[in-house]
């Protein structure tokens, strides 16, 4: 097609995969009573609590994407434990919070 011309941003689709990770540690903090996470998260996800348990799904996904641009800096990587609820996947989920930046 002339004059079409895709551009793929990969800041915005390393934030969008990181919402993605955001999601599912979320539901492993409010569905879970045995697994910790790693303390960003759970310090995250106590600040914004109340964001994240809203009726509003845009001040939801606006705290979702807040703590996803945050752990894109912040995350240090800690291991899960061993009694996680995301069992096998453990080494894929670090993988996506792999990413240790020295401030």
């Amino acid at each position: 097609m002339p004059g079409f011309h895709f551009t793929i941003d990969p800041e915005k689709l390393e934030v969008e995969e990181r919402e993605k990770l955001v999601r599912k540690f979320w539901n492993v903090y409010t569905h879970s009573k045995t697994a910790k996470l790693p303390r960003f998260w759970q310090e995250a996800f106590e600040a914004a609590y109340e964001h994240l348990t809203s009726d509003v799904p845009e001040v939801r996904d606006a705290a979702v994407s807040e703590i996803a641009k945050m752990s894109l800096v912040s995350v240090d990587v800690e291991p899960l434990p061993l009694n996680s609820d995301l069992g096998g996947r453990r080494k894929s989920l670090r993988r996506g919070v792999g990413r240790k930046n020295v401030v």
